[in-house]
């Protein structure tokens, strides 16, 4: 029997992701990053709260193959509005590089939740993200500098 996924847990005081189970109970963290590029507008880090996590279309959740550069193997689609998610990397760039606001994760971690995610979905499950921490954004601001 297969845990069942229920929340992810993206906590910026620690830069880790918990998974959380149909008990409540913390599974499994994996290491990610909220580094981003530019203070301000277009480019600020994604906000705290309650964001639903679906499948329902390719632009929801992706994950299996290489994708551009940015985003890694993975994307799941967290706050639509502005466009943050959660990616991995590719060629050139690091869990640390710089995003657009989005949060940054090691391939094979997103894999193994992105894996987790449908097949809870696929079960009728409703998996939720929370975005938490009491952190100045500013702290991930890397203003130009650093990996892209």
């Amino acid at each position: 029997m297969n845990v069942m996924l229920k929340k992810l847990i993206f906590d910026k005081e620690s830069e880790r992701v918990y998974c959380v189970n149909t008990d409540d109970e913390r599974y499994a963290e994996f290491p990610i990053s909220f580094n981003f590029w530019g203070n301000g507008g277009d480019h600020d880090a994604i906000d705290n709260g309650t964001y639903p996590v679906t499948n329902e279309d390719a632009n929801a959740l992706d994950y299996g193959y290489d994708m551009e550069p940015a985003y890694g193997r993975f994307w799941v689609a967290l706050d639509r509005e502005r466009g943050r998610g959660f990616h991995g990397y590719g060629e050139g760039r690091s869990l640390t590089s710089g995003t657009y606001g989005c949060i940054r994760g090691e391939n094979s971690d997103g894999e193994q939740i992105c894996e987790a995610i449908e097949r809870s979905l696929n079960s009728g499950l409703e998996v939720t993200a929370e975005v938490v921490g009491d952190v100045d954004d500013s702290a991930f601001c890397l203003d130009g500098e650093g990996e892209q």
